[in-house]
């Protein structure tokens, strides 16, 4: 039970972490005036988020199979972005995203914060693979996404290695 409430409270902490983190990037001038690269939020399009909604979710038997898909994915989506294939590379974004709403709840267990950046990611890529301008963009979204599926997928696979251990140890704080 303490195990489960430590979990909620870090998955609470990491969303009001990002929610911060936003917030604080948002108020902290244009990227023009900083020399950054600006890469535009799920937040200033309603039309990405409408695309991920409408995705139906793809099975996979577990987080190491989806996590793994995932990865394949987003190779594929890289190298259509690269190779100017839009449609390859649209169907690789709903592929990416299918694949991520059938374990998007497992995945914030195991890192909320990290969920969250997968799934503004994702609605990036669905709004935007269609439009050939954005290429750089997109290869760097990808990037970025194929970095948090990594970091997801080394958390999921410690998590499981350490559940058995982690069991037993919660059994004896319980029963000295």
């Amino acid at each position: 039970m303490a195990r489960k409430y430590r979990l909620l409270c870090a998955v609470v902490l990491a969303i009001a972490f990002a929610g911060l983190a936003v917030g604080c990037a948002s108020s902290g001038g244009s990227a023009k005036e900083s020399g950054e690269t600006a890469i535009p939020t799920s937040e200033s399009s309603s039309r990405g988020g409408d695309l991920y909604e409408a995705i139906t979710p793809l099975p996979a038997a577990d987080a190491a199979e989806s996590l793994a898909k995932m990865n394949d994915f987003v190779k594929a989506y890289k190298q259509a972005i690269e190779s100017d294939d839009t449609a390859a590379a649209q169907q690789a974004a709903q592929d990416l995203a299918g694949t991520w709403k059938a374990f998007e709840e497992e995945a914030a267990k195991l890192d909320g914060q990290r969920a969250v950046a997968v799934r503004e990611n994702l609605v990036l890529l669905l709004e935007q693979s269609g439009d050939a301008k954005n290429r750089d963009q997109l290869v760097d979204i990808s990037y970025s996404l194929y970095q948090t599926i990594r970091d997801l997928k080394e958390k999921a696979e410690g998590s499981l290695l350490n559940e058995d251990t982690a069991t037993e140890a919660e059994d004896s704080e319980n029963y000295p």
